[in-house]
């Protein structure tokens, strides 16, 4: 639907929208934050049910209003297979998992320590709010800027943006974490998360949207299936997994914690080399 030419200009307004979305819902909570937090967990909860009902609605209208193609029925071993042998599907995906490996090992360190020192309920709540808040205005400011740094600096340089401030954010929060600078490692841990997700969903998700458009029409569509359907799933377990795995076997997440950073660090860095399989097509 969209030509690799015209991608960096559309990607950035449609990402621009979904952080316009994730910044009102932040500022929301803030403001429900106020009452008891029985109160606010009710009017959070009718707010979810109406945006859900709103959304199935939207869907439903896209349905009736869009176009229907035919296409060859999918199957997991076919979107698997063209996995395997598909060096740009390779590189995507190790994108999406490496990301959502490392944000969960990083969110479970930061929310121990949030719980440490902000033990009450409202105050935790408030502080993940703001935190939303301050997200949703990174990713919109990104995403207006995304049109003009892929435009200058090329698709590469775009890509490379989100693996290496999370590699710096997430190796200095550690560092910090280990040591007596408990309010330093949770400001900085902060400032990972809302950094991360910020570029995640600007630079990431735009640049990871383009580099399936020099595939096949049908590699397309085996790829987003497996990348998108399986990959972040599977990041997200395999995250959880590191982590329960490390706390039975060493009985507390602090204790795991050097292991878990060590983890992120090495996928991390797997993700800035897989950028090597993406870049040539879409740079020229």
């Amino acid at each position: 639907m969209t030509k690799l030419k015209e991608a960096s200009k559309r990607y950035g307004l449609l990402a621009m929208a979904n952080n316009l979305a994730i910044l009102l819902a932040g500022a929301f909570s803030v403001w429900v934050t106020g009452s008891l937090w029985q109160d606010n967990l009710q009017i959070l909860t009718a707010a979810v049910l109406i945006s859900g009902g709103l959304a199935m609605w939207s869907f439903a209208g896209c349905q009736l209003v869009g176009f229907k193609e035919k296409r060859e029925p999918l199957n997991l071993m076919g979107s698997l297979k063209a996995l395997f042998y598909s060096k740009q599907l390779r590189g995507i995906a190790v994108m999406v998992v490496a990301y959502a490996v490392v944000i969960n090992l990083a969110e479970v360190a930061w929310k121990d320590l949030l719980r440490t020192l902000h033990p009450t309920t409202t105050a935790y709540h408030e502080v993940v709010s703001w935190l939303q808040v301050v997200q949703g205005g990174i990713a919109i400011v990104l995403s207006l800027a995304f049109a003009r740094l892929h435009g200058r600096f090329g698709w590469t340089f775009s890509a490379l943006i989100t693996p290496l401030v999370m590699l710096f954010f997430f190796v200095t929060f550690f560092a910090l974490f280990f040591s007596p600078f408990q309010t330093e490692a949770l400001i900085v841990g902060a400032l990972l998360i809302v950094v991360s997700k910020g570029c995640k969903f600007s630079l990431f998700n735009s640049t990871k949207e383009m580099a399936f458009l020099p595939l096949s029409p049908q590699e397309k569509v085996q790829g987003k299936a497996v990348v998108d359907g399986l990959g972040n799933r599977v990041g997200k377990l395999g995250g959880s997994a590191v982590q329960q795995t490390l706390f039975l076997l060493l009985g507390s997440f602090t204790a795991a914690a050097p292991l878990s950073a060590g983890v992120g660090v090495i996928l991390l860095t797997l993700w800035v080399v897989s950028l090597s399989q993406l870049k040539e097509p879409l740079n020229n």
